[in-house]
């Protein structure tokens, strides 16, 4: 008898913590979230008039700053090479409020904005931003592109896959290449 309760036990236990682990092998390592990302900016044939001074993406989160961090780290190793010839420097910063972005933005601290999932509660208002300053709005996950960022990389069957949400790029002026449809997903 004390045998099947230690069984159901300890189902339950990994019943329980399954979720967990399925979730963190749902994320693609940040390493190659800003490869790839990089990769499709090269696509983007108005990158320059973009970003002529150079890519400065900022990481915004909220209450996440190490893992922010990371991923800010991520973008400026995979930048090291260019993009287009043009320098890629990233940072982290937590969202406080539209007002604090737009001052970041209208400084030139950033110029395309990464979306840490720490932040989704606010990315009606990160749009505003994004959008009213023709920034292009990044993340690494499928639901933040469907729900309003211009692209992303989600994993599929266990590979990186490019995410572009065409009404968001098109609202935030993005200008991609034909050819980077062929091998992304798109949402309409």
């Amino acid at each position: 008898m004390h045998g099947n309760n230690r069984l159901w036990s300890a189902a339950l236990v990994v019943l329980l913590l399954l979720p967990a682990v399925i979730g963190a092998q749902d994320a693609v390592p940040v390493d190659k979230q800003a490869n790839l990302l990089l990769k499709a900016l090269g696509y983007d044939r108005g990158l320059k008039k973009r970003a002529p001074e150079g890519i400065r993406i900022l990481v915004v989160h909220h209450g996440a700053a190490k893992t922010a961090g990371k991923i800010a780290v991520a973008f400026t190793t995979a930048g090291k090479s260019k993009v287009k010839g043009l320098a890629v420097t990233a940072s982290a910063a937590e969202f406080k409020d539209v007002k604090n972005l737009l001052q970041k933005a209208d400084a030139g601290e950033f110029n395309i904005l990464f979306v840490d999932p720490s932040a989704k509660g606010a990315l009606s208002s990160l749009q505003q931003v994004t959008r009213g300053r023709k920034l292009l709005s990044l993340g690494g996950n499928y639901d933040l592109v469907k729900q309003g960022l211009s692209m992303g990389i989600y994993l599929k069957k266990g590979v990186p896959r490019l995410i572009i949400n065409q009404r968001a790029a098109k609202v935030e002026g993005l200008d991609l290449a034909p050819a980077i449809r062929l091998i992304a997903t798109t949402i309409k």
